[in-house]
């Protein structure tokens, strides 16, 4: 993918003349990686095209044995809204307005988002983030190849303005983001957040992935989405802080 093509009378007109160590395979760079990505989801101008979308599915927890209906609202540039209906627990919700960030569920009530859980809440905010990466880790660097799982991937290990580790894998044929571990602080030190995304969908000429699976010593979930809804008209008010 990543090496130039070479002239095929070249390649015959050598292989008649001499016999020679062939050249080594060219590694990818950081940049390189990113924009097969960029590619692999639609390209630059289809991403650009999207100001908002509305996701549905449905939120499983397998450790509590529930799952409930689940709406993702997103808009450009940087708000997000979730919320999903626990049956026999109740609704949880989280948003933010591209300022603030604020959490409610039936155990701990409203409550405003802040420290590290509002900068991962950030960054995930960011509507056209599949393009804005690079912006949003402090360094970035390559890893190299490795095997996920039978895929071979490149592997982007990114140090975020806080200093957290975040890896992010990438299949080398697809280009697509296939794994996304994030390191992050908790009370008992460094947590790492694994999340898993596959089952990518074209919605309106753009790579969705309809199962995003996240996991961590604490908490773990599986979103099966439904249906993804771009450019719909959505108020700003949705990402608001509700009333207590």
């Amino acid at each position: 993918m990543f090496r130039p093509a070479v002239p095929l009378i070249s390649a015959v007109f050598a292989a008649a003349v001499c016999v020679s160590e062939p050249a080594p395979a060219q590694e990818p760079t950081v940049d390189a990686v990113l924009e097969h990505y960029v590619q692999a989801l639609g390209g630059k101008a289809n991403l650009e095209k999207l100001t908002s979308r509305l996701a549905t599915g449905i939120f499983e927890v397998p450790e509590w044995e529930t799952k409930g209906p689940c709406e993702v609202y997103s808009k450009a540039p940087n708000k997000t809204m979730n919320t999903t209906d626990f049956a026999g627990y109740g609704v949880v919700a989280r948003g933010f307005n591209g300022t603030s960030g604020w959490s409610k569920d039936p155990d701990e009530g409203l409550r405003d988002v802040s420290g590290g859980e509002l900068a991962e809440m950030k960054r995930a905010a960011e509507f056209h983030r599949e393009l804005k990466l690079r912006e949003q880790y402090a360094k970035m660097k390559l890893a190299g190849a490795q095997k996920l799982g039978g895929q071979d991937v490149q592997v982007i290990e990114a140090t975020t303005p806080e200093g957290l580790l975040h890896k992010l894998y990438f299949d080398t044929q697809s280009g697509l983001l296939v794994r996304h571990d994030m390191q992050s602080e908790s009370p008992g030190g460094k947590m790492t957040t694994v999340v898993m995304l596959g089952d990518y969908r074209d919605v309106d000429g753009v790579k969705v992935p309809f199962t995003i699976e996240q996991n961590n010593p604490n908490f773990g979930f599986i979103l099966r989405l439904k249906e993804v809804r771009h450019n719909v008209p959505v108020d700003d008010a949705k990402f608001e802080k509700p009333a207590a």
